[in-house]
């Protein structure tokens, strides 16, 4: 069952793992894709077909955005500085969003 990320809580995930991924040093040989966000996100959607569902800022200033074909079939999420510049942090396929986020988590 496929829904939309209605809650604060996917955003908050999304903005989570993009401040994760932001502050992750990779090693020179596992460098993420970089490049202009405007040529980036002309791709996903020409190549991938992925629209923008989630965006969310990080804590370094930078936006982390997730792009999700209509299908589900495939996602990307990346992290942009507001300079325009964008890196490619995961990618994947299948996505599945919930409605329900669950039960809280006590401290």
């Amino acid at each position: 069952m496929r829904s939309t990320l209605g809650s604060g809580r996917g955003l908050a995930l999304v903005a989570c793992v993009g401040l994760l991924a932001s502050a992750t040093m990779m090693p020179h040989a596992m460098a993420a894709p970089c490049g202009p966000r405007n040529v980036m996100v002309r791709q996903l959607f020409t190549d991938m077909r992925q629209k923008q569902r989630a965006i969310g800022p990080t804590q370094s200033g930078s936006l982390a955005e997730l792009f999700v074909s209509a299908e589900g079939t495939s996602w990307t999420l990346i992290v942009s500085a507001p300079q325009g510049f964008s890196c490619i942090i995961a990618a994947g396929h299948d996505w599945i969003e919930w409605n329900d986020p669950g039960p809280e988590v006590s401290r």
